[in-house]
């Protein structure tokens, strides 16, 4: 059912993606990736910065993927992000986020929803086709940072599923075509690993050369 139906208003038909985002209850949040989250106090705040794959800190691991030490990010494969990593502040304390695979956009995601960073989120996360899907229907784009905020852990349960991206064995990574020019591939996860999760993929497009989120999605 959807929001609109629950409202008791006619809903409104959706191609090819569903803003009606809803979290399904859980117990406790997962621990994602083996990422403590940020602990708040009375006067201090810990932001996170990075993330650690499962066995990703092992002798001779060599995902290709990002590995978090002391709140930096290392690269097994060079090419994968540009010098400094994927996530770099500079001098003015401005952040830039690249994106060079799947799992780059899940680390950024599993970030900026996790420090509440709407912002940054709305303009170098989520994919500009959204925002405007967002404003044609006379949505702030901030709402879809709220949206996803409250599925948190749905969005933590797939992750968990695929904690490589598409370099997780098994993993679904496949093209879906092109939306407004620019590259749509689907990331995501199938059989009985995602039986019970509320969303199984994430549908991610390249823009200017970083793959920014499309939206999420049950196959």
């Amino acid at each position: 059912m959807t929001t609109d139906q629950r409202n008791g208003a006619t809903p409104r038909s959706i191609q090819p993606y569903s803003l009606d985002v809803r979290p399904q209850s859980a117990p406790c949040p997962p621990l994602v990736f083996g990422i403590l989250l940020a602990l708040l106090s009375a006067c201090t705040e810990e932001r996170i910065v990075g993330w650690n794959p499962p066995l990703g800190s092992l002798p001779g691991a060599t995902s290709g993927m990002p590995v978090t030490h002391e709140g930096r990010f290392n690269f097994a494969d060079p090419r994968a992000a540009p010098e400094g990593g994927i996530r770099q502040v500079d001098e003015n304390g401005d952040i830039t986020l690249y994106a060079r695979s799947g799992r780059h956009l899940m680390s950024h995601i599993y970030i900026t929803l996790a420090n509440g960073e709407r912002d940054l989120f709305v303009d170098q996360v989520l994919s500009s086709v959204t925002r405007e899907e967002f404003v044609a229907r006379g949505l702030d784009p901030t709402e879809a940072f709220d949206r996803l905020k409250a599925s948190e852990p749905d969005i933590h349960a797939l992750f968990d599923a695929m904690p490589n991206g598409e370099y997780t064995p098994g993993a679904i990574w496949k093209p879906m075509g092109h939306v407004q020019g620019d590259r749509l591939y689907r990331l995501g996860v199938a059989g009985l690993i995602a039986r019970d999760l509320r969303y199984t993929h994430l549908d991610v497009v390249m823009e200017r050369g970083s793959w920014r989120l499309r939206w999420f999605g049950r196959s």
